[in-house]
């Protein structure tokens, strides 16, 4: 027997992102549509089981549009439905798990392994919901010889110590499981899907990144599982990207050509969709010390050709010695060679050794006889 299914988790309806500028509410409407947006792949799909491994919601305390509009897209799905509670949406007395949700709806309200037997999908779906009890961790193990699917979602840390108090999860308890798939949740970056032992496990972080701590596409795990394979796929739902880019402006002169600088680095980098993106641009490299570099007038101008642009200043001042000296000679012989350099490889070793350089005309860089 084989089953399609999809697998997501850390979803966050209801946070408000970004909150210290303008874009919070932007993002939080576009949380909104990502999730949205999966709902019609998982239609379209024809999926058996949709499995929510944890904080579908970002607190308990949600709006009651929100909870509704949720509970209208899941009632329009032709799935089971299976959710795992997490740490921000836990299973408490005024949580909107503790209401009535469509038929095809299935949600694990205890924090100890509990199990939903779904017979004509020869599948037995394992889990467990946070609550204000302690969560001990997902520690099951089915029969080798059993003939059912077995499925564990779980909203946890693996691998983790014991001390992690975000449900702990070890490779051990995952290989000595026979669990045939764990949809993880609570961690917001994707992990391929792995295997120990028999088991297959994966995390498929959020829909969306929430800030540059979550950097790169975003999405879910769409796939078909059996008692013996696992073949799933990423499918990437996020409107935009939370990216970082470090630039080395050392053969750089003026504010104007460092924006056209990094715009062609973005637009090589990102393709076609570089305008949708979310960047923190780091300027790094070696400025004259005369060099009065306009982070505004750089991030004003790159934000009129992308989304939303950080700038953060990594550079290094030095005195140019505008004299015929050897480190004057030195240095523009060294921005020369910079500009010229064919990879970037090679242009990332002329920096260094243009900085290098110049340290050691200053008297910083001393031989080690070591």
């Amino acid at each position: 027997m084989e089953i399609k299914i999809a697998h997501c988790a850390d979803i966050h309806l209801g946070i408000r992102p970004d909150k210290e500028n303008y874009l919070s509410r932007m993002r939080a409407e576009e949380i909104k549509s990502s999730f949205l947006k999966m709902i019609d792949i998982v239609r379209d799909g024809k999926v058996d089981l949709f499995l929510i491994a944890g904080d579908l919601f970002d607190d308990v305390d949600i709006n009651s549009r929100e909870v509704s509009d949720v509970k209208e897209a899941f009632a329009g799905l032709k799935t089971r439905i299976i959710i795992s509670p997490g740490n921000h949406d836990p299973f408490t007395v005024n949580s909107p798990y503790c209401s009535v949700w469509p038929d095809n709806v299935f949600i694990f309200k205890n924090n100890i392994i509990d199990c939903f037997e779904i017979k004509e999908l020869e599948t037995r779906v394992w889990g467990s919901a946070f609550t204000p009890l302690n969560n001990s961790g997902a520690r099951i193990k089915v029969k080798n010889d059993d003939k059912f699917i077995n499925i564990l979602v779980t909203h946890g840390t693996c691998p983790s110590g014991n001390d992690d108090l975000y449900n702990p999860i070890s490779l051990s308890d995952i290989k000595d499981s026979n669990i045939n798939y764990v949809a993880l949740g609570h961690i917001h970056k994707r992990t391929p899907v792995l295997r120990t032992g028999k088991t297959f496990y994966a995390y498929p972080g959020c829909l969306e990144g929430m800030g540059f701590k979550e950097l790169g596409e975003k999405g879910f795990y769409i796939g078909n599982i059996s008692n013996v394979t696992c073949k799933m796929n990423f499918i990437k739902v996020s409107k935009r990207s939370y990216l970082d880019l470090c630039i080395d402006i050392t053969t750089l002169n003026s504010s104007v050509d460092i924006c056209n600088h990094v715009f062609a680095k973005i637009q090589k980098k990102y393709g076609e969709n570089y305008k949708d993106n979310i960047y923190k641009i780091i300027l790094t490299g070696m400025i004259p010390d005369s060099f009065s570099l306009d982070i505004q007038y750089i991030k004003n101008k790159l934000q009129e050709k992308v989304f939303f642009a950080r700038i953060e200043n990594k550079t290094e001042t030095y005195n140019p010695d505008n004299s015929n000296s050897l480190k004057s000679i030195f240095i523009e012989k060294a921005k020369n060679y910079i500009r010229n350099c064919e990879d970037d490889e090679s242009r990332r070793t002329a920096q260094m050794a243009l900085r290098l350089g110049i340290m050691s005309f200053s008297g910083e860089v001393y031989h080690d006889e070591n």
